[in-house]
């Protein structure tokens, strides 16, 4: 499958993207760089160079999604090309999905507007969820 998305945006579909990608598909959050080189170099030879040189190429091409939360750390996860929103917290990292869109109105005058014909967004919210909330709340009190 890797190989037949690498070869549909036109990259050499190399072991080593094939891995990264392979690594992304079956996580269940979003990886750092840092986290893709630690996982994959379990198996595969290779330097935290060539894992960011995948995630730009792959980026690029569109297979990959990039997010910058809250904390300064970059992101990856497959593009699936679905239409979704989250909110995010920045200490624990959970994700909570946001069922609604708040961006259509925004989306379609823009469109207008500007004569874009707009495919897409990424919509994120980064904060503190209630459970680590509650836990800072209690590390200052005690």
């Amino acid at each position: 499958m890797e190989e037949d998305l690498l070869r549909a945006v036109s990259l050499k579909s190399t072991r080593k993207r094939r891995l990264i990608l392979t690594l992304l598909g079956e996580a269940p959050l979003p990886l750092t760089a840092e986290e893709l080189y630690e996982q994959a170099r379990q198996t595969t030879p290779i330097s935290l160079s060539t894992v960011y040189r995948i995630l730009a190429a792959c980026t690029e091409h569109g297979l990959l999604l990039r997010s910058v939360s809250g904390d300064g750390r970059t992101y990856y996860q497959p593009n699936r090309h679905q239409h979704k929103h989250e909110l995010r917290c920045t200490v624990c990292h959970e994700v909570v999905p946001i069922d609604e869109c708040p961006l259509e109105k925004i989306e379609a005058e823009l469109a207008q507007k500007t004569g874009y014909e707009i495919t897409g967004h990424t919509f994120e919210l980064s904060g503190i969820c209630p459970r680590c909330a509650g836990k800072r709340k209690q590390e200052k009190r005690g």
